[in-house]
């Protein structure tokens, strides 16, 4: 568990999970490639975090995220799952482009809660600020049609 530290895990060669809290919300920062590699790592984390310390709130950074692929997409699925199931709030913000173009991709995009930036996904939890809901990124870019006929 990682208590109310920082705590920081290198996730194989490519990627950097770190973990904070911020009041009762544990935030998750990731950075660099979130793949097949090291995406258990990522799950398993977050999953322990929403199991056994039931906090009320986890958000996840994905502003530093280079590239994520199916098996790091699965890991937040996941995660988000296992959060509903104990009733703890999943938030992911600052979503990079490559991330967010995954998740529109996937039609995952409307699944999860996300945020510009994590004033705004705070704001949301009444931590700071009075952010309202409909501050929620709705800046989606559109899928382009070579996107859609990706295979």
């Amino acid at each position: 568990m990682f208590g109310d530290q920082n705590t920081s895990h290198s996730a194989g060669d490519t990627a950097q999970i770190s973990c904070r809290r911020h009041d009762k919300v544990t935030i998750f920062d990731l950075s660099g490639d979130i793949d097949f590699a090291n995406s258990r790592q990522l799950r398993e984390s977050v999953l322990r975090e929403i199991q056994e310390s039931r906090t009320s709130h986890v958000t996840v950074n994905l502003s530093a995220v280079r590239y994520i692929d199916s098996s790091g997409i699965a890991s937040l699925v996941e995660a988000l799952k296992a959060s509903r199931d104990r009733g703890t709030r999943f938030i992911l913000f600052g979503v990079s482009t490559p991330a967010r173009e995954l998740l529109q991709f996937s039609r995952l995009i409307k699944v999860f809660e996300i945020y510009d930036s994590e004033e705004q996904a705070l704001a949301s939890m009444g931590h700071c600020g009075s952010v309202h809901r409909e501050s929620r990124s709705n800046h989606r870019k559109p899928v382009t049609r070579a996107q859609q006929e990706m295979p």
